[in-house]
């Protein structure tokens, strides 16, 4: 996006800030300073949304030209619906009497409260919208990207949920500061209470929730042990939510993990080999004791149950594979877990 005064040109940034939830960057030159917040919508209508609020200030009237490059990185199908840029990969012939298509993926991008100037769709890869604004005072500007892969009507729905985008990023804000002040540390230490919240927030950004579940962003299991680690003590619902996916996925495979999660459901999950499996099952193993180890709460590993006999039948037998003896790292991650195991389950992962 590129910010520019008819009179004096590019206005060059200033500051760049970053919050938890979003960033934030001031631009500025004589008589005009525009601060446009990137935002990612976190416990609001949709999250899966991109979020921008520009707040112009200008001395007299000033006209803005906003233009943006938008950068699919694929070929898409591009129209403009009422003054709104819809990116659609392979779509379905319209129906209905919005004439709307189903598709593969299904983006929409624009202001809602005014329509682009210039429009450009030559690239199918890409796409270049102006905008014009004319500021006198304090002016805002929001711009918004939606997505869908289950509709049209999904991705317009978000949009439409979204589009007082002040209102979205305040609340989004505070659920921030509400999510952050779970599970604080406070000791002597300021620089160790620094890096101890850096690292809740990096796993914060670390985690997504597919159409399958939640999962790693990563989608490795290898990174599911820290995670439910660290998740246990900020909210315990996402913590079980990432265990309860890769107990699905286990039953689904009968134990035979694969190296990372599913993203669609119904996906196909080719056979792992016993390298992969061993190491997959380790992590499970390892993210499922350590959290029982916190949390000491056997009604909800009784529930677990049936998911959980799986993974020790292929991780466990795999550190003895002659193949696996000469690496030691991988037999630890495995074995590290399974004394934390009740009997009966323990019996099992060394049967």
């Amino acid at each position: 996006m590129q910010i520019s005064d008819w009179q004096d040109g590019p206005l060059a940034p200033l500051v760049v800030r970053c919050f938890p939830g979003h960033q934030e960057t001031i631009a500025g030159t004589e008589g005009m300073i525009v601060t446009k917040r990137i935002i990612t919508p976190w416990k609001s209508a949709d999250d899966r949304a991109l979020l921008w609020l520009l707040e112009c200030q200008a001395e007299g009237d000033r006209l803005l030209r906003l233009e943006i490059e938008i950068d699919w990185g694929e070929p898409l199908s591009q129209r403009i619906v009422d003054g709104l840029l819809v990116a659609q990969r392979n779509p379905e012939p319209a129906r209905g009497i919005y004439q709307q298509s189903n598709a593969e993926s299904t983006r929409v991008f624009g202001n809602p409260q005014g329509h682009p100037d210039e429009i450009v769709l030559d690239d199918p890869a890409r796409a270049r919208l102006v905008y014009h604004v004319l500021v006198n005072g304090i002016v805002e500007v929001p711009l918004l990207l939606t997505f869908s892969d289950v509709g049209e009507q999904v991705a317009w729905n978000g949009f439409l949920s979204l589009r007082d985008v002040e209102q979205i990023f305040d609340a989004s804000s505070e659920a921030w500061s509400r999510l952050l002040r779970l599970g604080r540390l406070w000791t002597p230490d300021a620089a160790f209470n620094r890096a101890t919240n850096a690292g809740k927030l990096a796993a914060i950004r670390s985690v997504q929730r597919l159409r399958t579940g939640w999962t790693p962003s990563s989608l490795a299991f290898a990174d599911l042990p820290k995670l439910v680690a660290a998740w246990g003590a900020i909210d315990l619902a996402v913590a079980r939510n990432l265990l309860a996916h890769a107990g699905r996925v286990a039953e689904k495979t009968n134990g035979a993990l694969p190296a990372s999660f599913p993203v669609l459901p119904g996906q196909a999950l080719h056979p792992a080999d016993a390298g992969v499996r061993m190491h997959a099952g380790g992590a499970y193993l390892a993210a499922l004791c350590g959290h029982l180890h916190h949390q000491g709460d056997l009604d909800w590993l009784t529930d677990q149950a049936p998911s959980i006999r799986y993974a020790p039948m292929h991780s466990a037998p795999a550190v003895e594979a002659p193949e696996f003896v000469a690496d030691p790292g991988a037999r630890q991650e495995v074995t590290a877990g399974l004394p934390m195991l009740p009997p009966w389950q323990r019996r099992l992962a060394t049967q």
